[in-house]
């Protein structure tokens, strides 16, 4: 996935996109399965370390599931969005902080930092104008601690 250089779409429109990774963040982040659901197309995708999940049940497992039961922040920015009709694509840079559950306030906790490339394909469910993610690439750069805490649940 590359992104053009010129972009395509209205301020509202590309924030309406950029929701659907907020959502992502942010589920993760208050466990709330529900939004997890709502950022995904049916046949929705992630790739993530070399693994790949479609459909929301593989989706859940490969990241939900692993990820909700942390302590954890997602903060997602340098948004790029380019629409086309009903498609969009989208990158974004995003931090993520990993403790295990209940250790996030307990010092001297073990913990995960990571820094990450999301690239996307979205498409709009006009069912209830929502935008949801086709598919999603977290591509991470860096990390920083301990890849154990995603374990510690």
């Amino acid at each position: 996935m590359t992104a053009p250089v010129k972009l395509a779409g209205s301020p509202a429109d590309k924030e309406a996109v950029a929701d659907a990774i907020y959502r992502f963040g942010l589920s993760l982040d208050t466990r709330d399965a529900e939004l997890f659901d709502s950022c995904f197309t049916d046949d929705g995708g992630i790739e993530l370390l070399g693994e790949r999940a479609t459909g929301k049940q593989q989706l859940r497992d490969l990241c939900y599931g692993r990820v909700a039961d942390l302590d954890t922040t997602h903060l997602i920015s340098n948004f790029r969005i380019n629409i086309e009709g009903s498609k969009a694509t989208l990158t974004a840079i995003a931090y993520a902080q990993h403790f295990g559950k209940g250790k996030g306030m307990v010092e001297g906790s073990k913990f995960l930092l990571t820094g990450s490339v999301y690239r996307a394909e979205l498409a709009k469910d006009t069912a209830d104008d929502i935008w949801r993610i086709k598919d999603l690439v977290i591509d991470l750069h860096w990390s920083d601690g301990d890849f154990a805490v995603m374990q510690d649940k």
